[in-house]
């Protein structure tokens, strides 16, 4: 897993330090937007355990702390999975020649589809399903 990056909102963060307390993770690099309302703290995690930690954000006007939940892992099995063609059908076409059925080939209310020149003509996924 790529080491995780925390972003932190406020105001006149250009000229803060940070620091992380209550916790073996720690700050290995952090940098400030321009605008100085957006820091990213990139976290190494090491041995930390789950519980609450720190952020402190300090300057020359004070220090802020704020407090951060660091969940446990969840398991292998309760991982998000990757989109696979077990998650989709696309383009199911039945094939026009394979007519399984061909008591739907005349639509009711109308002459034999051969007669139709925009009707449904053989094909259908009963055929489909038996090749």
């Amino acid at each position: 897993m790529p080491s995780p990056m925390l972003l932190v909102h406020g105001e006149h963060l250009t000229e803060c330090t940070f620091r992380l307390r209550n916790t073996n993770a720690s700050i290995t690099k952090q940098s400030v937007s321009g605008n100085g309302h957006w820091a990213f703290l990139d976290i190494t995690m090491g041995s930390a355990a789950p519980g609450t930690f720190l952020i402190e954000a300090k300057n020359a006007d004070g220090v802020a702390t704020s407090r951060t939940p660091l969940e446990r892992r969840r398991p292998v099995s309760d991982q998000p999975r990757g989109f696979s063609s077990t998650d989709v059908m696309y383009l199911i076409m039945t094939d026009r020649f394979a007519d399984g059925d061909p008591s739907n080939n005349r639509q009711p209310g109308n002459a034999h589809a051969l007669e139709i020149p925009n009707a449904w003509h053989g094909g259908d996924l009963a055929g489909s399903s038996n090749t």
